[in-house]
């Protein structure tokens, strides 16, 4: 494994409130999920009860046990029907998302049901009184913000292997909300080896979100505390608690 620096190139912008909703072990780790499970991927139990591990092209930071450590793709680390859940405090060796942010911009996506007069004639009610609901449930018309960041490159620096990495991250062509709609394209993906690792560190301040218990504050001040996720996938409960998300060494010279 190397110090990495991944950057992906965008057609312009991607639709997502904040930097870091995009996560490198995220991304990473659908991709493995998929090329494992397959078409069997769709066929997955509901994660939020039963969630399975993906092992990714990159180095094991935090207190991983010894099981997670052994773990291949496919390991269960949560099921709510047997009661089992993974506890260990681990996370991938990657950095939050850094965008040079060329401009903010809100769009919106809409949803309704076609009430034309025209069409009440493809709409059978069986010879019943009845009306389309579009007010809630199923028809519920929206017109819904969508956030987005005009950007042409976001980068993350990790600590992995970058021939596993890339063959993961070419079948991604798309990132971020509403990629169907030309969002958060991708041109193409580089993945460039450094000399410094700073998937965790760069020149005295923090790069990612840190479990508290995690953190030593005897070699640096944290900043910023936040209910947030540390690993993949970011939804997930099980993957959410209060970290450091900003913070600067005591001695730079560490970094």
């Amino acid at each position: 494994m190397r110090p990495l620096q991944i950057t992906a190139h965008l057609a312009g912008s991607i639709a997502i409130s904040r930097p870091e909703d995009i996560a490198l072990d995220g991304i990473l780790a659908a991709q493995e999920l998929r090329r494992h499970f397959g078409a069997e991927f769709y066929l997955l139990p509901d994660p939020s009860e039963h969630l399975t591990f993906a092992r990714l092209p990159l180095a094991l930071k935090g207190q991983p046990s010894a099981a997670i450590e052994q773990a291949e793709t496919g390991y269960v680390v949560l099921d709510k029907g047997t009661g089992w859940e993974e506890q260990s405090l681990w996370y991938w060796a990657c950095s939050r998302a850094q965008i040079d942010v060329r401009a903010h911009e809100t769009q919106y996506w809409n949803k309704r049901f076609d009430v034309q007069p025209a069409l009440s004639d493809h709409i059978d009610f069986a010879g019943r009184v009845e009306k389309i609901i579009i007010e809630n449930g199923r028809y519920k018309a929206y017109h819904m913000p969508l956030p987005t960041l005009v950007t042409d490159t976001i980068i993350w620096y990790a600590y992995g292997e970058a021939g596993p990495i890339a063959s993961l991250l070419s079948g991604v062509t798309a990132i971020g909300k509403k990629r169907a709609y030309g969002n958060g394209a991708v041109v193409r993906w580089q993945i460039e080896e450094q000399s410094q690792d700073w998937s965790e560190w760069r020149a005295g301040q923090l790069m990612r979100p840190i479990p508290g218990p995690l953190f030593d504050q005897e070699t640096a001040t944290p900043l910023n505390l936040e209910y947030i996720a540390f690993r993949a996938p970011q939804w997930h409960p099980l993957n959410q608690m209060m970290c450091v998300t900003a913070a600067i060494r005591k001695e730079v010279g560490q970094c």
